[in-house]
């Protein structure tokens, strides 16, 4: 999950334009915590979240609707797509969809083997799911889940932004409410419209006069030497500061990319994504570290599917059934990780 992230007037962005999964490539819930994180740390309790995806792991999408959930406001902003998983952001969120916008619900899958009693518990757990689901989408448009069930009985039901907009799934259609660009415009009309007084002159200088010796910390009726004097010096007191902090920050910036260009090193983090950690880690140094270690190197597609390239050109023809024969935890590593591969093979 590709994650971008800024605060602009007191409001945060964040990105998100990849499958929903813990092995993706920003740890996901990981990465959308950091982000809270700094806008909660910063006095920021609003945030627009973009979202393109095909939708993923279900748990994984639960924990990043927990994060957001830590913020007063949460608002969505639907790109290309947004399918699956993914939905029940749009179920419980304000939502504005692109006029091109595709929206796919269905019913909650999961794969699962083993003996009798442990695929009844995985069955429970998947009940339990729908039920979440169902209950959300019924909710957000105002109908009975037995409706919400005459939707996706035949799978996957594709809804088009106006579909969705009349069927009360999304809010709007068009240019979302909170945007950087908009806060700039508002803040260009505001400035454009605004009446310009001018001051009287003397009464001015007078009060500058008077808030300057308040600020320095002098008697009232100091002299315009003692007043130069205490200027200067705490001009001097300020460039020294300001060079410790310069310091301060171009340390931090060492510390982070070191940190990041590590971590891109071991494989746990893709190039392009190096700016985006850096920021965490010069916000957040600590709390970026961790994350980063509580990272996995995604496996290459031959480790995927349980070995080298040699051993998977040996799997080349096996069977659904040789695969739950033979390696059952592969079998399920692909269905979370390679559902097009396992789709494949499942209905071969």
């Amino acid at each position: 999950m590709k994650v971008r992230v800024e605060a602009k007037q007191g409001r945060g962005y964040i990105r998100i334009t990849d499958t929903i999964s813990v092995n993706s490539e920003t740890g996901s819930a990981a990465a959308v915590r950091l982000a809270v994180d700094s806008f909660l740390r910063d006095g920021i309790n609003k945030a627009t979240v973009y979202v393109s995806s095909q939708g993923g792991d279900v748990f994984e999408a639960n924990d990043i609707e927990n994060e957001l959930d830590r913020l007063d406001e949460v608002e969505l902003v639907l790109g290309a797509m947004a399918a699956s998983a993914v939905t029940k952001w749009v179920a419980k969120y304000y939502t504005i969809a692109l006029a091109s916008t595709k929206i796919m619900i269905h019913k909650p899958k999961l794969t699962s083997y083993g003996n009798h009693d442990k695929i009844k518990g995985d069955l429970k757990l998947l009940e339990d799911l729908t039920n979440d689901y169902r209950s959300a989408y019924a909710v957000k448009m105002g109908i009975s889940e037995v409706e919400v069930d005459a939707l996706w009985d035949k799978g996957d039901k594709w809804i088009t932004a106006p579909e969705a907009l009349k069927m009360k799934l999304i809010n709007a259609i068009n240019a979302p409410r909170n945007t950087p660009l908009a806060i700039h415009e508002a803040m260009l009309t505001a400035c454009a419209n605004c009446e310009t007084e001018i001051p009287e002159t003397q009464n001015n200088l007078k009060m500058d006069r008077i808030k300057m010796i308040s600020a320095l910390g002098l008697a009232a009726d100091a002299t315009d030497e003692q007043i130069l004097e205490a200027a200067q010096q705490a001009r001097t007191s300020a460039q020294a500061l300001s060079v410790v902090n310069q310091q301060k920050e171009a340390d931090k910036k060492v510390a982070a990319k070191a940190l990041v260009t590590a971590a891109v090193k071991d494989k746990k983090l893709k190039a392009d994504l190096a700016d985006t950690y850096e920021a965490f880690a010069v916000a957040d140094f600590e709390g970026t570290k961790t994350a980063i270690e509580a990272m996995v190197v995604v496996p290459k597609l031959s480790g995927e599917l349980g070995g080298d390239a040699s051993e998977a050109e040996s799997r080349k023809d096996w069977t659904f059934a040789i695969w739950q024969d033979k390696d059952p935890k592969g079998l399920e590593k692909m269905a979370h990780e390679n559902a097009e591969e396992f789709d494949k093979l499942f209905n071969a």
